[in-house]
């Protein structure tokens, strides 16, 4: 992933602080681990290597089970039930081999979270269509999380966010850490997936995403502009009234000592 950024210096005055001019766009290239604001060509590049890569390796059930990876990952949960005291399991997770590094650190972040989401099933990797068959999709206790479409339910029994702890919320640290490495929560329109979190790497979502975010880096330099503008009028403009003002009693000067040389002076040398 690219990310693109500006550096200012500034000032602080009489508890005031001013910004400098932007400088020009900088970037730094990060690919170690996915993130949301990737592009479709560095997400396809991530998950197959490329377009044609994934045609071919992903042909059959057995060329795809090469392209995994089983990770240990550490959850919580309860000891027993759904209440009581929060403990430490050990999940063991199939993925996408390149995406595995990526997952990791998701899974590393949401256990040290304070947040503690429980968790008591987990599952990625299984060859059917969508982004499982790839091990780009994770579905997180199913059966709290269930699946819609308008009113009618296809998998799972229920989601209840407020009631259940295993129903993750959509406002929680788990679907903000997954979106900062760029795993989605499943939503379609009518049809919500609240178990499924995926990378998309459909072309037109992805600019869709990439587009947002486009316009965001753009107003917010937009707005960057019109603040150090703006500082500068506020910085120079008394400047430049005082300088108005220096000059106009210059000229009032020069004329008081033109009236005055013509009061005192006379063509009669008598006088």
């Amino acid at each position: 992933a690219t990310y693109y950024y500006i550096v200012y210096a500034y000032r602080n005055v009489d508890g005031n602080r001013y910004l400098s001019v932007p400088s020009e766009y900088k970037y730094v290239t990060m690919d170690y681990y996915g993130c949301d604001k990737e592009s479709y060509v560095a997400r396809v590049k991530r998950a197959y290597g490329s377009e044609k890569k994934k045609k071919k390796n992903f042909k059959t059930e057995k060329k795809a089970r090469k392209q995994m990876k089983t990770i240990k990952i550490k959850v919580w949960d309860y000891r027993k039930g759904k209440k009581g005291k929060k403990v430490t399991k050990t999940k063991y997770l199939t993925v996408n081999k390149r995406l595995a590094p990526t997952i990791q650190q998701i899974f590393k972040e949401i256990y040290n979270n304070k947040e503690k989401q429980v968790i008591h099933d987990i599952g990625c990797y299984s060859y059917r269509a969508g982004e499982h068959m790839y091990g780009l999709a994770i579905d997180v206790n199913a059966n709290e999380n269930y699946m819609i479409d308008g009113k009618k339910v296809l998998a799972g029994s229920y989601w209840k966010p407020k009631k259940d702890p295993y129903s993750i919320p959509n406002n929680s640290q788990f679907v903000k850490i997954m979106k900062r490495y760029g795993f989605y929560r499943g939503a379609w329109g009518k049809r919500k997936d609240y178990m499924h979190f995926s990378v998309i790497l459909r072309k037109i979502q992805v600019f869709l995403l990439y587009q947002k975010n486009i316009l965001n880096l753009f107003s917010a330099y937009v707005n960057c502009l019109f603040f150090c503008i703006s500082m500068t009028i506020y910085r120079y403009i008394p400047q430049f009234y005082g300088y108005l003002r220096m000059m106009k009693q210059r000229k009032m000067r020069s004329q008081i000592m033109e009236t005055h040389f013509i009061l005192y002076s006379s063509p009669d040398p008598s006088l």
